[in-house]
């Protein structure tokens, strides 16, 4: 995994380091009297190719946070077929 990391770092890609979540309810505001909007705060430290972290704040709705959650979902399994190719693709050659 640490190889990957560094081989990815080396690529130029920006890699997640950390992140932390709040999950918060408005509950009134100025204009709506009474909302109870959940909203999700996600905070990401990203590793900048150049060695520098960069903090990155999200705000998300329900809808936001599950449409990300599916891409997420969907980038994994693509990863996961990926891998599999490839590793099939070596194998074929030994």
């Amino acid at each position: 995994l640490e190889s990957a990391h560094r081989h990815v770092v080396m690529s130029g890609f920006t890699t997640l380091q950390d992140f932390d979540y709040s999950v918060n309810v408005s509950v009134s505001s100025d204009r709506v009297g009474s909302m109870r909007t959940p909203h999700v705060l996600l905070k990401l430290s990203l590793s900048q190719p150049d060695g520098s972290v960069k903090d990155e704040v999200l705000e998300l709705s329900k809808p936001e946070l599950e449409r990300l959650l599916a891409e997420m979902n969907e980038i994994e399994a693509r990863t996961i077929e990926l891998g599999a190719k490839g590793t099939e693709k070596g194998e074929s050659g030994k």
